[in-house]
C-alpha cells in the first residue's frame, strides 16, 4: 500500500529508474548472446530474470525478523515496479492533444503507451489505442505486480517486472524476435494468466463507479437569440391544410405625442405596413459579473496571481474550436470542489486573453480528467455489460490475457474495442470486443477513472493476501 501511494504521489523518476537500468543491462546482454534461435532466447530470458531475482531474494533474507526494514524494502520495490501514475499521465496527455485537435502531438505520444504504428491513425483510432492500452496495462503495470508481491514478496515483485519488461523488449512478433523472443512472450503469458482474470473481475466490480458523463449540447445560432425580444411571441393562427403559415410582423407602437405640442402626433400612413418602421433598439442593463469575477479575483481564500504577458493556461485553448457552450460558474461548481478549474479561468480572464468559451473549456476539461462530479449512484447495468462482454468476447482476442481485460473495459464503458492494428509493419485484424459504439476521445477520461478504481481495489486485495500469509519467524537473538 505504501508503494502504491508513493507511485501515485511522485511517479517514476526521470533518471535512475531501476527498471530502466534493468532494460539497459538486458539490451547489453542481448548484443552479445543474440541468435535467431528459441533456445538462445530462452537462455537469455532465464539469465535476465535470475539477475533481477537474486538481489531481491537476498534483501528479503536479510530483512527476516526486521519488520521495519522489510516494510521499507517492500514499499520501495513496489513503487519501482508499479506504473499507475505514468500510465494515467500518458493517457491524459493524449486526451488533451486530441481535445485540441492536435493529431501530430497525439501520434507522437501514443508510442509511449503501445507499440502500434500511429502514423495513419485518426482521433477515434488513437482513442481506441489509448483505451486498449489502459485496459491491458492496468493488469500488467498495477494488478499483476501487486498480486505477485503479495504472494511471493520481494522476489515476486522483481521477477514479474523483469518478465514483463523482457516481453516488451523482445516478446513481440517481428523478423528479429519471432524466435528469440518466444520464451519471453510465453513466460509473460504464464505470469499474467491469473492477474489478467482478476483484473477483469475487478473491472466488473468497479464498473458501477464509472457512470457515463453528462453531455451538454452546444447552443446554435437558431437556439440562442442575439438580442432580447420586446414583445412576447405570437402563436401562429390555425390555417387550412397545405396553406403555408406566415409569421406575423412585429408590432411597433409609436411614441406617444408630447402633451405640450399635440400636433407632433403623426400617424403612419395606412398604405405602409407597420413592419417598415424600425423599432427603437432595446435598452438593457449591463450584465452582472459572474460570481468568480470579483474585483479582487479571489477564489476561496487564495488570490489569483497576475498572469505573465502572453501566458495562457494550457486548458484555455481547448475552446478554440468553439465546441464548448459558454456557462457561468455557479454555486454548484463551488460545491463540486472545482477550485483549480475556476482559478485557471479567473487568471485567464484577469489577463484579458480569454472569453466565456475558454472559461467553460477549462472547467469541462478539468471535470473530464477528475471524473463526473454529478455521480448519482452505482450503475449496475455497466457491471452486467462488463460481465457479458467478458464471457462473450474475452476468449476471442489473440492474447490469452489482454482479451479479458479489454473485453471487460469495453463492456464497462459501453464501447466496442478491437480492429485493425499495425505493429512493426505487420497488419493484424483483431475481433471486435463489446457491443457498444466505437470509442471517442471523451471515453479516455472514463477509462482512466476506471483504471484508478481498479488500482485501489487491487491494492486492497493484495494487502489482504499479504496479511493472510504466515509471517516468518524472528531470527534468534543473541
Amino acid at each position: 500500500m505504501i508503494g502504491v501511494a508513493l507511485d501515485a504521489l511522485i511517479g517514476d523518476p526521470r533518471r535512475g529508474h531501476p527498471v530502466a537500468a534493468f532494460g539497459r543491462a538486458a539490451a547489453a546482454l542481448e548484443a552479445s548472446d543474440y541468435a535467431d534461435s528459441r533456445r538462445r532466447g530462452a537462455a537469455h530470458t532465464a539469465a535476465c530474470v535470475a539477475v533481477a531475482i537474486a538481489p531481491a531474494a537476498l534483501i528479503q533474507r536479510r530483512t527476516r525478523g526486521r519488520p521495519l526494514l522489510r516494510l521499507t524494502a517492500t514499499a520501495i520495490t513496489a513503487w519501482a515496479v508499479t506504473g499507475a501514475r505514468s500510465l494515467r499521465h500518458e493517457a491524459e496527455r493524449t486526451y488533451v492533444s486530441l481535445s485540441e485537435d492536435d493529431l501530430p502531438a497525439a501520434r507522437e505520444i501514443l508510442p509511449s503507451l503501445c507499440g502500434r504504428d500511429p502514423s495513419r491513425l485518426g482521433s477515434k483510432e488513437i482513442a481506441r489505442a489509448v483505451i486498449e492500452s489502459v485496459a491491458e496495462n492496468t493488469s500488467d503495470a498495477v494488478v499483476a505486480p501487486l498480486l505477485w508481491g503479495a504472494v511471493a514478496g520481494l522476489p515476486g515483485l522483481a521477477a514479474y517486472r523483469a518478465i514483463n519488461t523482457l516481453d516488451a523488449m523482445i516478446g513481440h512478433r517481428s523478423p528479429r524476435y519471432e524466435r528469440f523472443g518466444w520464451a519471453a512472450a510465453r513466460l509473460d503469458d504464464a505470469a499474467n494468466w491469473i492477474p489478467a482474470r482478476i483484473t477483469a473481475l475487478l473491472t466488473i466490480a468497479c464498473a458501477p463507479l464509472t457512470p457515463t458523463p453528462k453531455v451538454t449540447p452546444t447552443p446554435t445560432a437558431a437556439s440562442t437569440p442575439s438580442t432580447p425580444s420586446l414583445t412576447p411571441p405570437v402563436p401562429p393562427s390555425p390555417t387550412a391544410a397545405g396553406t403555408p403559415t406566415v409569421p406575423p410582423a412585429p408590432r411597433v407602437t409609436p411614441a406617444p405625442p408630447s402633451p405640450a405640442d399635440p400636433s407632433t402626433a403623426i400617424a403612419p400612413p395606412a398604405s405602409v405596413p407597420p413592419a417598415s418602421f424600425p423599432a427603437a433598439p432595446p435598452t438593457t442593463a449591463a450584465p452582472a459579473p459572474a460570481r468568480w469575477m470579483a474585483p479582487s479575483m479571489s477564489v476561496g481564500a487564495r488570490n489569483v496571481p497576475p498572469q505573465r504577458d502572453g501566458w495562457r493556461h494550457p486548458c484555455a485553448k481547448l475552446a478554440a474550436a468553439g465546441e464548448v457552450p459558454a456557462r457561468e460558474v455557479t454555486a454548484e461548481d463551488a460545491s463540486a470542489g472545482d477550485v483549480p478549474a475556476r482559478e485557471a479561468a479567473a487568471g485567464d480572464a484577469a489577463a484579458g486573453d480569454t472569453d466565456a468559451r475558454d472559461t467553460a473549456a477549462v472547467r469541462d476539461v478539468w471535470r473530464a480528467l477528475r471524473g463526473d462530479r454529478e455521480y448519482r449512484g452505482p450503475d449496475t447495468e455497466a457491471a452486467r455489460e462488463a460481465w457479458r462482454a467478458l464471457r462473450r468476447y474475452g476468449g476471442q482476442h489473440p492474447s490469452p490475457n489482454a482479451g479479458r481485460c479489454e473485453a471487460a473495459f469495453a463492456g464497462a464503458l459501453g464501447i466496442r474495442l478491437g480492429g485493425t492494428n499495425v505493429y512493426h509493419g505487420i497488419t493484424e485484424t483483431r475481433p471486435g470486443l463489446g457491443d457498444g459504439r466505437p470509442p471517442d476521445p471523451v471515453d479516455i477520461p472514463r477509462a482512466i477513472r476506471l483504471s484508478r478504481n481498479i488500482t485501489l481495489a487491487a491494492t486492497a486485495v493484495a494487502a489482504l493476501i499479504a496479511l493472510s500469509r504466515p509471517q516468518p519467524a524472528r531470527g534468534p537473538t543473541t
